[in-house]
């Protein structure tokens, strides 16, 4: 018994001090829907969300990956460059997409790029198509500097250089970027994203909430079961020691 509560306790203590080892994890998965003026309308027509997903990859590496959600306008022609007819403006895809990360410690935290690329469409014929003129979106798959270009600081953009590298408005294909921060993934208050294109805008304020140490949580709880299991360990040696009283005195 009394190794065996020996035991439990140092797997315990070894659980919860052991270094914890680097790996990619999910931080923050939000769509971000359309925005509207200040007269509560659609800026441009724009329409529908975009999904995306900030991973991080270790140390001050992350990365970032948008997709378009079937949702929003639908194309009204399969005839790329044919004007919209009056009525809703098909969802647009869009090619500058910006972030903003906001500290626990006030202000923003500065961020470099690193690369970025995206996946041609691969889609049902026609599904890319959209904005004020109906035109195709990421037809082409390309990776920065060639199609993507980005611009660190405060604000951390990457912008395509054509629609060809768009990423496309209904889904179909995907955006990869990675960057640094210059402040830990601990200070993290909040993602602010923007994305554009066409007129159309798209934007959202994700909320962090920074994730504490897995021992300063655990060791509130832990401690006073170390003086429980001392205690249960000496009771069961006095009982013992009673038993084998009472048996010497018989």
């Amino acid at each position: 018994m009394k190794k065996l509560l020996i035991t439990g306790l140092i797997a315990m203590g070894a659980m919860f001090f052991a270094p914890a080892k680097a790996h990619a994890q999910v931080i923050a998965t939000f769509d971000v829907p359309f925005s509207k003026d200040i007269n509560n309308v659609p800026v441009q027509g724009s329409s529908g969300s975009y999904h995306t997903v900030v991973t991080y990859l270790g140390g001050n590496s992350y990365s970032v990956t948008v997709n378009g959600n079937p949702d929003g306008n639908p194309n009204t022609s399969l005839v790329p460059g044919t004007p919209a007819p009056p009525g809703p403006v098909p969802k647009s895809g869009v090619g500058t997409l910006s972030f903003n990360f906001n500290s626990t410690l006030g202000g923003l935290i500065s961020a470099t790029g690193g690369t970025a690329s995206n996946t041609a469409y691969v889609g049902a014929p026609g599904g890319n198509l959209g904005g004020p003129n109906n035109v195709a979106f990421g037809t082409a798959a390309g990776v920065s500097p060639a199609a993507w270009q980005i611009n660190s600081g405060l604000t951390l953009r990457y912008t395509a250089l054509d629609e060809t590298f768009y990423v496309a408005p209904h889904g179909g294909n995907s955006f990869t970027g990675t960057f640094t921060l210059a402040q830990p993934l601990t200070n993290i208050a909040s993602i602010a994203a923007s994305y554009q294109d066409s007129g159309q805008q798209y934007t959202f304020t994700q909320q962090l909430v920074p994730e504490p140490a897995t021992a300063a949580m655990a060791l509130p709880g832990l401690l006073p079961m170390a003086p429980l299991a001392l205690m249960a360990l000496r009771r069961r040696r006095k009982a013992t020691s009673d038993v084998e009283v009472d048996e010497a005195e018989a």
